[in-house]
């Protein structure tokens, strides 16, 4: 057998384990497949795949040669997506209806490492503030919408529902307003992948204080770097997105900054 049965590993589970074992259920439900035959993650996070990885081998007892993995390109399915897509693979009928079995349970019963998995997976920061969970509208999209809202829901955190033809967009509601909410989130869910964990610290710290900057520490940090994006000013000063992007506004008014026409804009002196 390449893997344990998932009725005895989830009685023998500690706690830590159980854990990983959820977030992993979250990860696939939100950025993969189950299907008859296999089970996939696709991310572009090597951090996920890797975590992914060690959870097949550590938890169900996956053999290494039974994983693989292989490179998807940018542009598949009708999509154009910005990077390359790391696609981690088991081909096993048994495993995919254990695995599904499995879904199933944290899609009736979410918990919070479930619901981590599903943010690790499809989630955003918004330096302006919010995080936000984007789904296709396809079933597995509106299981997962459903899902989050219902974890959400039965633990007091607020969000809002943006209206999208093709996409489920929950929006976890922050900055000044809704700072509290936000902490709530980080405490209950949060995210175990570390370039988004560090961006809601980020706006944690944002938007517990009221930060005021002048032009002249702007030109003057910009001048230091040589040039510098909207993301700079705002991690390095800790000040909120619209603040950061009214000040570098300024100051290209002022034709005092250039701004590059790229994504991200890099302004520099002029």
């Amino acid at each position: 057998m390449i893997f344990m049965q998932i009725t005895d590993f989830q009685s023998k589970a500690n706690a830590r384990n159980e854990n990983k074992i959820e977030w992993l259920a979250g990860i696939i439900l939100g950025d993969g497949r189950v299907s008859d035959r296999y089970v996939r993650v696709y991310n572009n996070t090597p951090e996920i795949i890797e975590k992914s990885k060690e959870t097949f081998l550590s938890e169900f007892g996956v053999s290494e040669n039974k994983l693989k993995t292989r490179i998807l390109r940018k542009e598949r399915n009708g999509y154009k997506r910005n990077v390359e897509t790391i696609e981690l693979c088991i081909n096993s009928t048994e495993f995919a209806k254990n695995f599904r079995r499995l879904i199933q349970k944290y899609i009736e019963n979410p918990t919070a490492s479930f619901v981590n998995g599903l943010f690790d997976a499809e989630g955003s920061v918004d330096l302006a503030g919010n995080i936000t969970l984007w789904q296709r509208k396809d079933n597995q999209g509106t299981i997962v919408s459903e899902t989050v809202k219902k974890f959400l829901n039965a633990n007091d955190v607020r969000y809002k529902i943006i209206n999208n033809p093709d996409f489920h967009i929950i929006e976890i509601q922050g900055r000044y307003k809704y700072i509290q909410n936000i902490i709530k989130f980080s405490e209950i869910i949060g995210f175990s992948v570390p370039h988004k964990q560090r961006d809601l610290e980020t706006i944690l710290e944002i938007y517990s204080k009221k930060t005021r900057i002048t032009e002249k520490e702007v030109l003057d940090f910009i001048s230091r770097k040589g040039e510098g994006t909207m993301r700079d000013i705002i991690v390095t000063f800790g000040i909120p997105k619209i603040n950061a992007y009214r000040i570098l506004k300024t100051l290209v008014n002022k034709k005092k900054l250039t701004k590059t026409k790229s994504y991200p804009n890099i302004y520099k002196l002029c």
